[in-house]
């Protein structure tokens, strides 16, 4: 840390071992740290790097674990919505919420008139624990 302050990165350590995690984790304690020293003496923004790392990061595949969670909370959350009106943080009306023998969907006509679905799965929920969307009665 006092190497980071000495070369102006002072209170960058965690974003730099969070964006080379893969590599550091795969090393012995001098290799670390002789990494590490190299990387602190270097002139960026680590906080950024890690911000567009985030940003750019493949949210396609999640976990197990997660998937697991999230699939056994799936009935309850259909029977709460059912009938109900899912709409996105920023306001935009995203469908009504149907159940169906298989699931449950959330149905949505365009602005070309066409009718658009898209399930109900773990994703989705995930967007609703996080607050991406919300429930809203029909007006």
């Amino acid at each position: 840390m006092a190497r980071a302050r000495d070369n102006g990165n002072c209170g960058q350590l965690g974003a730099i071992v969070t964006l080379v995690w893969p590599q550091i984790s795969k090393l012995n304690g001098v290799a670390v740290f002789a990494y590490l020293s190299k990387l602190v003496k270097q002139r960026k923004d680590y906080a950024r790097l890690v911000k567009i790392q985030d940003q750019y990061e493949d949210k396609g595949h999640m976990p197990q674990h997660l998937a697991d969670r999230l699939n056994e909370k799936i009935p309850a959350f259909l029977e709460r919505s059912k009938g109900m009106i899912l709409v996105s943080r920023s306001g935009e009306l995203l469908g009504q919420v149907k159940n169906h023998a298989s699931g449950g969907f959330v149905e949505s006509i365009d602005d070309r008139g066409v009718r658009r679905m898209m399930p109900v799965n773990p994703r989705l929920i995930e967007m609703w624990e996080e607050g991406d969307v919300v429930l809203r009665q029909p007006s």
